[in-house]
């Protein structure tokens, strides 16, 4: 497998998001992000996407559409973002929570091994 490929039966956890009502997540150009609702409702929009989703506590979808994804927060909410990227899988998160963002980070440990595996 070169460095650059991905198992795409792997889902690296990127980030663990609280929102209260209101609140609201941007994701620029994600790479197949999945949005996770471990709890509350949300509502999703993608730049050029033809319909916006609602998800509730327990369903998932895929941001799949180059350019800002916008998830806002109907209901207290905590999002689990995952991706089969372990890097680059946005350009950048921003949201209006007053909850710290918890982005996760590899541990420098892992990136030796991976680059001994390599």
């Amino acid at each position: 497998m070169k460095p650059n490929d991905h198992n795409p039966s792997v889902e690296h956890l990127v980030a663990c998001v609280p929102l209260d009502v209101g609140d609201t997540l941007r994701i620029v150009d994600p790479h197949l992000v999945l949005v996770h609702v471990a709890q509350g409702r949300v509502w999703i929009t993608e730049e050029c996407a033809p319909d916006d989703v609602m998800l509730a506590a327990g369903r998932w979808f895929r941001l799949a559409r180059p350019g800002a994804a916008v998830v806002e927060a109907l209901a207290p909410a905590v999002l689990l973002l995952t991706s089969p990227r372990a890097d680059h899988y946005a350009r950048e998160f921003v949201t209006t929570s007053r909850a710290p963002l918890s982005v996760a980070r590899k541990h420098p440990r892992a990136r030796e091994r991976d680059a001994l595996s390599g």
